[in-house]
């Protein structure tokens, strides 16, 4: 596997008047398709492979008391 980069982007909002947050994330932004883990199984040749996690994203709120 050639070399790789996962880029992961997060912004925040506060209102410190109202206590309010609201944040947003986004994970493998550009959706890169990379291994986690490769284990060779020598019998057959075959590999076991893992899978990096595709992108994600969310939202949170947060109040404040």
């Amino acid at each position: 596997q050639k070399g790789y980069t996962i880029t992961n982007a997060f912004i925040n909002f506060e209102d410190e008047s109202t206590g309010l947050t609201v944040s947003g994330y986004v994970k493998n932004l550009f959706e890169t398709q990379y291994l986690n883990e490769s284990v060779p199984f020598s019998p057959m040749s075959i590999y076991f492979t893992k899978h990096g996690d595709p992108r994600t994203y969310g939202v949170t709120m947060t109040k404040a008391f």
